[in-house]
């Protein structure tokens, strides 16, 4: 299972300069993705994807999700959504496939992150 879009995370919702604060019984107060630091890191990823595919939040969750179906065709996606706009968004983004060339690139483009929260997230993970 696949939480695609992070929480938010991978649309650019939150700023690493004004981290979210969430109070000790939402699960994210722990959560290193929250941080400054992490935040940092995930920062550039949309901004580099954006570049190609757009910047808006309803841009980046088309890639997003299309990007977790055809690139492991198998996969359950876990997808959270606040408003109707966000369910209308998330059900349109099945009906635009990426190309290969589409995502081969995102894959190019979103590798260098996943290493660097890897091992930011999970530091057992850099002696492996």
């Amino acid at each position: 299972m696949k939480q695609v879009l992070g929480q938010g995370l991978l649309l650019g919702t939150y700023s690493p300069d004004a981290p979210p604060l969430f109070p000790p019984e939402d699960h994210r107060h722990a959560d290193p993705r929250f941080t400054r630091p992490t935040l940092r890191i995930i920062h550039d990823g949309p901004t580099v994807l954006g570049r190609r595919f757009g910047y808006r939040p309803v841009d980046l969750a088309r890639v997003a999700l299309r990007y977790a179906f055809q690139a492991d065709p198998n996969a359950v996606a876990l997808v959270g959504f606040r408003n109707p706009a966000q369910i209308t968004a998330n059900l349109d983004a099945l009906r635009c496939p990426l190309s290969p060339q589409d995502v081969d690139e995102i894959r190019h483009l979103t590798t260098p992150l996943r290493v660097m929260l890897t091992q930011h997230t999970h530091p057992s993970a850099r002696s492996r």
